[in-house]
């Protein structure tokens, strides 16, 4: 696991060793989640990576302003640590639920 403080490190590290799954939050410095997540599914190498968008706020603008960037699945904050766990199992087997659920 590898965390980045912010979007722009968070892009350079996906490209120079390709995650598994990418959990980004949606507000960050220098560039919003919602950038890093259309910037990741723009990367030769890094379309098939899988995220999951991590935001406080919870409005359908922004669940649907998430899944539009690319984001396979959204968590709000705070999440618990079984909840997340369960949700990157999805992710990662492929069995996501419905957008927004």
């Amino acid at each position: 696991m590898t965390l980045c403080g912010d979007g722009e490190t968070g892009l350079a590290v996906a490209v120079e060793s390709v995650p598994d799954l990418a959990i980004c939050e949606l507000s960050m410095p220098k560039m919003s989640g919602y950038d890093v997540i259309r910037e990741l599914c723009k990367i030769d190498g890094l379309t098939g990576v899988p995220v999951i968008a991590l935001s406080a706020r919870y409005k359908p603008k922004d669940l649907d302003k998430a899944f539009a960037a690319g984001a396979d699945a959204f968590e709000t904050k705070p999440v618990g640590v079984d909840r997340l766990n369960e949700r990157v199992r999805q992710v990662l087997a492929g069995g996501l639920p419905t957008p927004g659920s």
